[in-house]
This record gives structure tokens, C-alpha cells and sequence, in this order.
């Protein structure tokens, strides 16, 4: 009896897992790779509701708090540039700056796309697919001006940010009111919402419940 209650207890916290994230509108990624005293990590953001009934059309802000119980710098890299008839696309809007010569142990990595002027040039299926910020120009060219230029070319999930650290890596705050962004919600790109953010799925969690559940099978045969 006591096999099958803690059988139920791992299914259901694997399905709740599972769920939370169906459910969310943006994974967030924050790969650390550990060096000599410290390390290096990227943050990606990927589109979670591409083409499901609840639709989006891609990420049009996001605010990210990163937190450290040691040191980081950053490079705040996610898509942006300006067109040859003078016109902002990507990410320019209320941006915050890099950080790499300062080390911190807390920021806020924000942006968003220009969501307020009727014209203004934006970019569909940020985080759902990979593309070029010079398709969604209008047939103008990319300045690519230092310090005002980021992937040109982008993938996914969206790069947003690389940086290095000091002891320990820094972790997204899921808990600060910092967090946060929008969403497209319509092919035409005129409308946005507020989007939930969760983090990507820990495998070590999935596999340890998914070796848990195979054991308890294993012993049920047994007995």
C-alpha cells in the first residue's frame, strides 16, 4: 500500500512538472558551463505556445532578474539594429545596457520591441523560429553599427544574453516582481499580452522520477 501511495505522489508531481510548463508562455534556458573559480553562461528564452489554442506570435519584451551569491558580468546580446531609413528593429526599446566591466552579484536583463508606434518595424516568432532581422525591413538594408547592432541572424531558443562569473552561477529569480514580459498575439503583430515565465524542466528531476516509478514497478512484480 505504501509502494502505491509514494507511486502516486511521483506521477503526480511529474505531471504537475509537465504541466506547469504546457501551460507557460516563455521557457526560460540558463546554461552554466563551471571553469577555474568560476565560469561562463548563456540565457535563452524559447516561445512555449506557438500555434496552441492559446496562442502567440512570438516574444515582443521580457525583463529577466538574474541573482548570484558570487559575481557575474554580462553582454546583453538578443536581436536588435537600425535600418538605412533611420527605423529601430529587434529588441531597442527600453533596453538595458551590458554589463561587462563591472562585476555584480544582481541585474535585470530587459528590452522590448517598438510596440507603441503604428509603423514601426517588428518581428514576428521571436523564440518560436530562427531568422534575420533584415526579412522584416521592408526591403531596406542593416546598418550593423557597433554597440547598436546584435545577431543579425538569430536562433532558437533566443540567445539574450552571454556573460561570466565568479564562484557561484547566477540563477534566474523566479520569485522577483521583475520578471516578466509580452507576447504577440495576432499575426499582424498590433496587439500584445502578458506572459508567464517558467524554468526549463530539471532533467535530473524527470529522470529521478521516471527511475523512482520503474523501481516501484520492478518491485510490485517481485513481491
Amino acid at each position: 500500500m505504501r509502494l502505491v501511495r509514494l507511486a502516486g505522489v511521483l506521477i503526480f508531481s511529474l505531471c504537475a512538472l509537465l504541466s506547469h510548463q504546457a501551460r507557460a508562455d516563455i521557457i526560460v534556458i540558463l546554461q552554466a558551463t563551471p571553469g577555474s573559480g568560476g565560469g561562463t553562461f548563456s540565457l535563452f528564452l524559447q516561445d512555449n505556445l506557438a500555434g496552441s489554442t492559446l496562442g502567440s506570435f512570438g516574444i515582443a519584451s521580457y525583463s529577466i532578474p538574474l541573482v548570484s551569491s558570487g559575481t557575474f558580468t554580462f553582454d546583453h546580446v538578443s536581436p536588435r539594429d537600425i535600418a538605412s531609413n533611420g527605423q529601430n528593429v529587434g529588441f531597442t526599446l527600453l533596453r538595458t545596457a551590458d554589463n561587462n566591466s563591472t562585476a555584480t552579484s544582481s541585474a535585470v536583463i530587459s528590452a522590448s520591441q517598438e510596440t507603441v508606434i503604428p509603423n514601426a518595424y517588428r518581428v514576428s516568432n521571436f523564440g518560436i523560429s530562427a531568422g534575420s532581422l533584415a526579412d522584416h525591413i521592408d526591403g531596406n538594408s542593416l546598418l550593423g553599427i557597433p554597440n547598436l547592432s546584435d545577431q543579425p541572424n538569430y536562433g532558437v531558443p533566443l540567445l539574450i544574453a552571454t556573460g561570466e562569473y565568479s564562484g557561484a552561477a547566477p540563477r534566474v529569480d523566479f520569485q522577483s516582481i521583475d520578471l516578466g514580459g509580452n507576447v504577440f498575439t495576432t499575426s499582424e503583430l498590433t496587439s500584445t499580452r502578458g506572459a508567464t515565465f517558467v524554468p526549463e524542466p530539471s532533467a535530473g528531476m524527470l529522470c529521478t522520477c521516471l527511475l523512482s516509478l520503474a523501481y516501484l514497478r520492478r518491485r510490485r512484480r517481485m513481491r
